[in-house]
Formats: C-alpha cells, structure tokens, sequence
C-alpha cells in the first residue's frame, strides 16, 4: 500500500512542454533510483535532454510500493514503449573486481567476505571486470516485469562514469560514494568522509570531480577545502545538449543521470 499521505509529484522538475506523447518511440528514458530518491531524465530524438523529474523517497515507508505507484501514474512513464529505458540503481553494498565474473555463487561469497552479511549480488559485465553490487530485488523485478525486456538496461549507477577522465566522488543525502580510475579501479560507499579523505591522500589521486548532493557551500565541501583536496565541482560537460529551459539546472547534482542519457 502506498502512504496516502505522500503527495506522488516531484520535488523538482524541468519540463519542455513541447515534448508529446507521441514522441517517446524514439525518444530514451534514463532513471536513477537511490534509497532517498527516484529521477528521470528524457532525451528525445535530436539527441536533446528535454524533461527532468526528480522525487524524494526519503519518507516512503515501502520504497517498492511508493516507486511503482509513481511509475504507474505517471503519464509518460507509463507507457512501455520507448526507444531505450536506462536505469541506474544506486547501492551502498558495492564492488569492481578487474575479472569477468559470471558465477552468481563467488559473487555472492565475494560480496559476503567484503561486508560480513550473507546477500545476493547483482553482477553487471563491462569492459575492465565486473560490478557487483546488492540492491532491492523488488525494485529490480518490477522493472524486469513492467518494462520490455529488449528496451531495457539496469545498470549499477557509478558505471555511468567508467569512462570519466576525473575520479569521481558522488555525495548522496547520507554518504558518498568513490569511483576510481587508473590502475586501481573500483567503486565503493563510505559514511565517513574523513576515511574517504584518507584513501584520497594515500592513494595520491589528483583530479577528483565531486557530483551529487552537494554544493560549494555544503558543509561537505568545506571539510574538503580544510582538509587540502583540490577537488572541485564537475562542471557542464559540452557533449550533452539540453533543451533550453536548462539553463538554471543544478548540472553537478544531476550528471550520473545526465552522463547515462
């Protein structure tokens, strides 16, 4: 059951009213899903971002159940037959190993050894290894179920960086998580700044890009500045187009849903 007492409208939004209904056969929806938020991004067929939504889950009691009801209700997501749906699903329980690995039982032993909980893993295959990460099987088989199986992508939502020049730290309303690149690729969450600090200083990492929910005056950003990181926010990068009422978008805390689209 849903939370009659949560209104199902997005905290904020960016619409161009020009964009119909009948233009998502060739147009790709991108969807971002974390524990605190559900986003969605549409590109239509000029290869232009001309819609933003952007909910809180943050007071759901059943983030399943509240997401699907959005799904559902809402007048283009929907509908089923799109272009392409990408969706990325962020998680606190995550890895990359610099191997294909496609046996599920050491997957899930491999993410076993790193938290200390028995879980099932997601594998997700790339180029350099493999992610492996645990999420909501709800939400996942919802997805599966409601959405057509060759327009479909699910993909751990850091992914969308493997091919960022800059490590990438991407602050969320509690933690932040770390992509690095180079010779030590891998992907992790922590709720400690300091300790990502730490790793930041001993690993030497330079050319660090900060996204997410963050600005230049959050107390997040300040700890950085303190602490002697020249890390700064990830600025609008020219290969993605926008329709024109994007002009005052906050670029950094929307890229990982940007950059997927």
């Amino acid at each position: 059951m849903i939370d009659n007492e949560l209104h199902i409208s997005p905290a904020y939004f960016i619409e161009d009213d020009r964009f119909t209904i009948e233009e998502i056969a060739d147009s790709k929806l991108t969807i971002e899903i974390s524990d605190s938020f559900f986003r969605f991004s549409i590109k239509n067929e000029h290869d232009k971002i001309v819609w933003l939504e952007d909910f809180s889950l943050a007071k759901a009691r059943n983030t399943a159940d509240h997401l699907q009801s959005i799904i559902e209700n809402h007048r283009f997501l929907s509908v089923r037959f799109w272009d392409k749906i990408h969706v990325l699903i962020h998680a606190k329980q995550k890895t990359f190993v610099p191997i294909h690995l496609e046996n599920q039982s050491l997957a899930d032993r491999y993410l076993q050894s790193l938290f200390g909980l028995p879980m099932e893993s997601t594998i997700q295959l790339s180029k350099r290894g493999s992610y492996l990460y645990h999420t909501n099987e709800e939400i996942l088989n919802f997805f599966k179920e409601f959405y057509p199986e060759d327009k479909l992508i699910l993909h751990l939502a850091d992914s969308a960086l493997e091919n960022e020049p800059a490590h990438m730290l991407t602050f969320h309303q509690e933690g932040a998580s770390l992509f690095v690149h180079e010779n030590h690729q891998n992907v992790f969450f922590v709720n400690d700044l300091k300790a990502v600090i730490e790793y930041i200083k001993n690993k030497d990492l330079s050319n660090v890009k900060l996204c997410g929910e963050i600005t230049e005056y959050a107390k997040n950003y300040k700890v950085l500045e303190n602490a002697g990181l020249k890390a700064e926010l990830i600025k609008h990068a020219g290969d993605i187009r926008f329709s024109q009422y994007f002009q005052d978008c906050p670029f950094h805390r929307y890229y990982l849903l940007f950059r997927a689209s």
